[in-house]
This record gives C-alpha cells, sequence and structure tokens, in this order.
C-alpha cells in the first residue's frame, strides 16, 4: 500500500473536501469513528470502562474530541483534557469541542503545574488514554505543558491508543521531537505516514491500524506518491506450471567464500533452493571447495584459484566467467573478503556482464573503495547494504545513515541507477525511479551472522525465476522477514539463527500462495 509525508496527507485532504466535495467535518467524523471502534474493541476485550482523551488545540485534537463524545454515547465513562485554550479553536475541532461540552462530557483544559498534577491523578485511574495531542505536522522540540503530559502519560500503566501518530513523532522521518507518546497501538487514517512506519516512530506507534476516512480511492491513486509500505497483499509470487522443470526457473550463480567464512555462499546457496530456483551454483575459493561442497546436497559447488591465503586469484576470473554465462542472475560478495584480486575480478565482472547482478557484503566493501566500479557496470544491479557498509559506500557516519534512512537510499539509488536494500529494522528498498519501499516484517531475532547472506539468496533467487529487479527486491525483503517472524513464533527470538529462516522460506512461501 502507499505510505505519505505529512504533506502529501495534506494534500489528500485537501483534495478530498475541494476537488471531491467531502466536507472536512466528514473526514473528521470517520476519523473518530475509527479511534472509538479500536478503543471499543479494547474495553470490551477488557471488561474496563475509565477513558481519558487527551486533546491539542488542532485538527488531531478536534478527531479526539469528536471519539470523546462517540465512547460518552456509547456510556463509556469519559472525560477530556485540553492542552489549549477552548476560545482559541478553530474550524471542525472547535465545533466538535462545542458538542462534547454541550452533551457534558467533563473538559478541562490543561495549563498550569496544577492542572498538570490533577492530570496525573486522573491518569492513575484511567484504564484507557487516547492521545490526540500533536498530528503529523509537529515541528521543533517538544516542551513545557505538553511534554509533561506526554512524560506521565508515558509512565502510566494502562493501555495508550495514538490517533493518526503518536504526538511527538515527526511524520517524515520518525524522528523524536524531544519527547512522544508511546502508544500500545496507533489508528492512523488513509494511508500510513513515514514516520510511524520507520524507527524509532514505529517502536512509539506499537500495533498500526489503517483506517478508511472516506478519502477516495481514485484521489489516493492519482496522488504523486512513491512511498510504499510493504504488506502481504503487495506479494505476488508467480504460480508454477504444471508442465515444467527445472529449467524454467532460473539459474543463480553465488560467488563469494574465503578461508574462516565458507558459511556465507552456503547460506546464501541454500536460501536461492528454498525460494524455488531451478538451479544454483556457488563459485568459491578451492581452498574452502571441500567444506562448501559438503555442507550444500543440493547446490552445485565449482572450486576455483585461490590467493594462498583462502580468497580469490586473479586468474579465477576466466573460472567465475565461464559460470556467469549460464546463469539467470548473479549474487557476488557472501563472505568473500576484499583484495586487490577481488576488485579486479569484481571489476571485471560489471563491466561486462548484461545479467541481474546481487551486491552483498565484501563485494559493497569493495565498491566502497572503488566507487567508479558502479559507474561502468552494464548489469542491472541490487545492492544490500547494512548501516555500516552504507556508510562506508557514502561517506556518512552511521549515524547520519540512521537518522535519515529514505532520504540516504533513496538518493543513492538515483544517483547510481541501482536498486538499494537498506538492511534493519523496517528495511528500505529504493529504485532509481524514485519508489521507495518500506518493509513491514522482520524481528531483532533476526540481527544474527547470515541472516543478510540469506536475503541475498532469496533476492537472485526472485530475479533469476524471472521477476522484475525492483518486485524481486522488495519481495524477498518482505519474504526474508516474515520467515524470520515464523522462526521467532516457534523458537522465540534469542536462540535464531540465520538457518532457522531458511526453513521457514518454504512455508513462508505457501502461505503467499494460499490466500
Amino acid at each position: 500500500m502507499k505510505a505519505a509525508t505529512a504533506g502529501q496527507m495534506r494534500l489528500l485532504d485537501k483534495m478530498a473536501i475541494e476537488s471531491y466535495g467531502i466536507p472536512g467535518i466528514v473526514l473528521m467524523e470517520n476519523a473518530a469513528m475509527a479511534v472509538t471502534n479500536r478503543a471499543l474493541e479494547y474495553l470490551k476485550l477488557t471488561a474496563k470502562n475509565d477513558v481519558i482523551v487527551v486533546c491539542g488545540g488542532g485538527n488531531n485534537g478536534g478527531d479526539g474530541l469528536a471519539a470523546a463524545r462517540h465512547l460518552y454515547q456509547q456510556g463509556i465513562d469519559t472525560s477530556v483534557f485540553l492542552l489549549a485554550e477552548a476560545s482559541k479553536l478553530k474550524g471542525d475541532a472547535a465545533v466538535n469541542f462545542n458538542i462534547a461540552k454541550n452533551i457534558g462530557i467533563p473538559i478541562k483544559e490543561v495549563h498550569s503545574d496544577e492542572d498538570i498534577k490533577e492530570f496525573i491523578c486522573h491518569l492513575k485511574c484511567a484504564d484507557l488514554v487516547i492521545d490526540a495531542i500533536f498530528g503529523t505536522g509537529i515541528k521543533g522540540a517538544i516542551e513545557g505543558v505538553a511534554a509533561h503530559v506526554i512524560n506521565a502519560i508515558n509512565v502510566y500503566n494502562g493501555y495508550v491508543i495514538a490517533v493518526d501518530i503518536p504526538s511527538g513523532i515527526n511524520g517524515d522521518t520518525g524522528e523524536v521531537c524531544g519527547c512522544a507518546v508511546e502508544a500500545d497501538e496507533t489508528v492512523t487514517f488513509a494511508l500510513p505516514k513515514i514516520g510511524e512506519i520507520i524507527y524509532p516512530g514505529k517502536k512509539y506507534a506499537g500495533m498500526l491500524t489503517v483506517a478508511d476516512i472516506g478519502i477516495p480511492a481514485v484521489a489516493v491513486d492519482n496522488a504523486d506518491i512513491c512511498f510504499y509500505y510493504v504488506d502481504r497483499n503487495d506479494i505476488n509470487l508467480p504460480l508454477r506450471d504444471p508442465d515444467s522443470h527445472k529449467g524454467n526457473y532460473g539459474h543463480v550463480v553465488i560467488i563469494g567464500g574465503s578461508n574462516g567464512f565458507s558459511g556465507a555462499p552456503i547460506m546464501a546457496s541454500k536460501a536461492a533452493i528454498r525460494s524455488g530456483a531451478g538451479l544454483v551454483t556457488a563459485v568459491v575459493p578451492s581452498e574452502i571447495y571441500n567444506v562448501v561442497a559438503s555442507s550444500s546436497q543440493e547446490v552445485m559447488v565449482r572450486p576455483a584459484p585461490d590467493d594462498g591465503e583462502g580468497r580469490f586469484a586473479a586468474d579465477a576470473l576466466d573460472i567465475i566467467m565461464d559460470f556467469i554465462k549460464k546463469a539467470d542472475a548473479i549474487a557476488i560478495g557472501p563472505g568473500m573478503q576484499v583484495s586487490d584480486d577481488i576488485i579486479y575480478i569484481l571489476g571485471t565482472i560489471l563491466n561486462n556482464v548484461n545479467i541481474p547482478v546481487v551486491l552483498d557484503a565484501d563485494a559493497l566493501n569493495a565498491i566502497a573503495k572503488q566507487p567508479d566500479l558502479l559507474f561502468a557496470k552494464k548489469a542491472p544491479l541490487v545492492l544490500t547494504p547494512h548501516p555500516g557498509e552504507m556508510s562506508r559506500l557514502t561517506g556518512l557516519t552511521v549515524n547520519e545513515v540512521q537518522k535519515n534512512r529514505i532520504k540516504t537510499a533513496a538518493d543513492f539509488a538515483k544517483e547510481h541507477d541501482v536498486v538499494l536494500i537498506l538492511k534493519g529494522a523496517a528495511t528500505v528498498t529504493a529504485c532509481p525511479d524514485n519508489h521507495v519501499y518500506i518493509n513491514s516484517t522482520g524481528n531483532a531475532g533476526m540481527a544474527t551472522g547470515g541472516s543478510g547472506d540469506v536475503l541475498t539468496g532469496i533476492i537472485a533467487s526472485l530475479i533469476a525465476q524471472g521477476m522484475k529487479i525492483e518486485e524481486a527486491a522488495y519481495t524477498a525483503v518482505f519474504s526474508h522477514g516474515l520467515a524470520g517472524d515464523m522462526a521467532a513464533k516457534s523458537r522465540g527470538m534469542h536462540g535464531m539463527i540465520a538457518g532457522d529462516i531458511i526453513d521457514n522460506i518454504p512455508m513462508c512461501f505457501k502461505e503467499f500462495l494460499s490466500h
């Protein structure tokens, strides 16, 4: 599904109102009903009845005031704490304030230390808190009364539902603006906001529900939005023809490994064949050939000359190129290590091969040492850096990379005409046509050695089977994360290893095809 920045969402709201004639107060009412329904589901499940709605002075607060009215009408013990002067409310928010006041909902303005103390006192008895303080348009650090209220909510032990986005989260970057509400769930409207599907904002959002509030689908379809939040509905694995054979499903060649790092090409190869590739060949330095071959019964393993230290030698190139001629997709880098010979081999491949190439691990480190390799390429490329590798590729610090993952990935993809997968929590797949795909699967148990090699194998496998590289990239990332989620469910996160992810790839794909 598409995902929006704060500015894009404002334009969609404006289009719905001005171009399609949907009054803003109708959109607000629909938003409030979506929040109300989630609140009622929670309260019914827990048999609880005391709700506090904390509202700001903008439209987010108006959504909260309307939700408070619906809850009150349902017999829920509802009170509102308003972090604004009622007399300064405008538009639809003012309308909903007046209705709430007129039907008797207790509303308390919060301005002073005494007001904050009263809020905290009420908070201790609440079963549910609804955060409607700030929306997506927040700028600058939160301070003063709002900061005290947000910090009090975060100390509170009950359930918290955020309206549209947790207050204090930047809707475009996911950054925390000084402080932010730590919600158990967020009910967002029309489209997910970028800031709540990437970290750290995603952590504050909790479980995310995307609610339809009546913005026409045609408006969303026609909007100039190039961000996507990948979920199961975006995954389309090709069906298999009953009258087919291994040659119909592509040949992947994995080039990698070195002394002490034989496991990386093994895992990439196993992941590729578990993901449906008809044939997989691993080309490895001769010193580790026996280890790799004995661990990979379904994979063809071929030795190539090494440099005496367990890495590919320059004269391995002829053998590697011979196998590449038979490939539908290539993956280079897992466990390879970097040397002058490796840079020479990689440069020659990129200069002469026109089939898709997935670059991972030390292939990326080689490029960091000689960046012009990317500009001389003939092949369509997928790069799969983790933040440390991205730092080396760009010259940015890891902190700078992580602070703005989407822009960093998108800028690199466009400049170098590659598909760039920036790995990590909420992995970002950026394409040279400006499309950016943010992943929704995965867990902390996948932070284990070899996990990236597994992803490399899945990507190469899907490309070899005929997927376009953009679709193969985000599909592989989603599948990798879902297989990891399945592994975590059965084994727990602490004991997960990369092999557990591989083991769950078939079940992951089976689940896609069953829907």
